[in-house]
């Protein structure tokens, strides 16, 4: 290598010139271009999934059957029930009405099958105190008549 200084040829390698110590200038290196490759994301489409569709198994639609008897024989039947220990004779009339009505629903098969129960035990179950309140009334009062 020749120094662009002093003009001194040098062994190969040397960084600085034997004779007047200034650097000697080397060949500029070059990095190569590196490119880095276009990486592309595959394109993937999720499949299309179609839910089944499933359903009960067909049970065949009986009409719907009027519940208003049961209805009325467990209302009536309850009043009756609550009622029975302190008035003395509307709930007789409500308890007859509530058994009434419930025997007729269960007779005729109508739908409310519990509730038409309900009303009429309620009904039977309160006819018994209301009778007892109307028996130990009439008694007190014949009682109190012949003094």
């Amino acid at each position: 290598m020749r120094c662009e200084k002093c003009g001194k040829e040098n062994q190969e390698g040397m960084n600085f010139c034997e004779a007047c110590g200034a650097p000697l200038s080397k060949p500029e290196y070059q990095q190569p271009m590196y490119q880095q490759p276009v990486y592309q994301q595959p394109v993937y489409q999720q499949p299309v999934y179609q839910q089944p569709v499933y359903q009960q198994p067909g049970m065949p639609q009986e009409p719907k059957k009027p519940v208003g008897l049961a209805v009325a024989s467990m209302v009536l039947g309850i009043v009756a029930l609550v009622l029975s220990c302190c008035v003395p004779y509307l709930p007789i009339v409500l308890a007859l009405l509530a058994v009434v009505l419930g025997a007729v629903s269960l007779a005729k098969k109508m739908g409310g099958t519990g509730m038409a129960v309900a009303g009429l035990v309620c009904g039977i179950i309160g006819l018994v105190p209301a009778v007892i309140v109307i028996v130990s009334g009439a008694a007190l009062f014949s009682a109190l008549g012949s003094l």
